[in-house]
């Protein structure tokens, strides 16, 4: 599972073991801090992890700090999604889940999903993985890398 936010959406795809597609979703918050916005995207996919009876998640977020959250049950939360955080958590109680970091160039196919995003104004879900994302999660199935460049 990755996930990925943009201030005000957050995105994210599930797969399974053998990096196959099983569920996407993006979803516009409104305004939100980009840290903000990378924990509801996070907590967003607990969520429906949960309600999709999937009990072993993996979790890759590019936030060092949104790991730090789930991995810290000490961590402050900002209290407008502390309810929010509490019943995240009491999800997890009935999940195995690991949440690590995973670096920008591993997560595209989150980015697409959340660029698509900018164009909606509710969430949106898909258990056919949808045609602007294929190519990305074909490549990332293969192992192929993603290089993110920048001309000037």
């Amino acid at each position: 599972m990755l996930t990925k936010c943009l201030s005000m959406l957050c995105s994210g795809v599930f797969r399974n073991h053998d990096a196959e597609f099983l569920y996407c979703f993006v979803e516009p918050l409104g305004n939100l801090s980009p840290f903000l916005a990378e924990l509801c995207g996070a907590m967003r996919a607990v969520e429906l992890a949960y309600h999709l009876n999937w009990k072993n998640l993996w979790l890759e977020t590019d936030s060092t700090m949104v790991v730090s959250v789930f991995n810290n049950i000490s961590e402050p939360v900002a209290w407008n999604l502390r309810n929010r955080w509490v019943n995240t958590r009491s999800l997890l109680n009935g999940m195995n889940c690991t949440v690590s970091h995973i670096h920008r160039e591993g997560n595209k196919v989150a980015d697409l999903l959340a660029c698509h995003g900018l164009s909606l104004n509710s969430i949106s879900h898909w258990n056919v993985a949808p045609s602007f994302i294929r190519n990305s999660l074909a490549k990332n199935h293969l192992g192929l890398p993603n290089f993110r460049f920048c001309s000037i």
